[in-house]
């Protein structure tokens, strides 16, 4: 049975300090709930809410999204885009019935990831 996907924060660290482009999305995790898969990307967990992306190294920052709306860091800054599916859970889980557009933008949905195209290849 696949994971049913998760609303999760998920923020670009690498080359950025607190201000690294951001999302609110759903993203699938893997059976071990070690990797999460995203935009095309396979992020492993290193420590807590920490993740490394397998292909580039790159450091993000995945976490639950907060019931009061303060997901960035507490230096951070920026638009965080939100998926189009994702608006409605965003909504009933802050209890609002609209997103704040100084904060926040809405985009359409990211592509699915394969994440077989992460796995080992088969032994022979």
């Amino acid at each position: 049975m696949t994971p049913r996907p998760r609303l999760r924060y998920i923020e670009l660290i690498t080359g950025h300090q607190n201000d690294g482009p951001a999302w609110i999305a759903f993203a699938n995790a893997s059976k071990s709930g070690s990797q999460l898969y995203f935009n095309g990307k396979a992020l492993r967990r290193v420590e807590g809410d920490r993740h490394v992306d397998v292909a580039t190294g790159d450091t993000w920052w995945v976490s639950a999204v907060k019931k009061d709306g303060t997901n960035r860091h507490r230096e951070g800054r920026g638009i965080i885009s939100i998926e189009k599916s994702a608006l409605p859970s965003y909504l009933r889980l802050i209890g609002r019935t609209e997103i704040d557009s100084d904060h926040f933008v809405v985009i359409d949905d990211l592509p699915p990831t394969d994440a077989s195209q992460f796995e080992p290849p088969a032994k022979e």
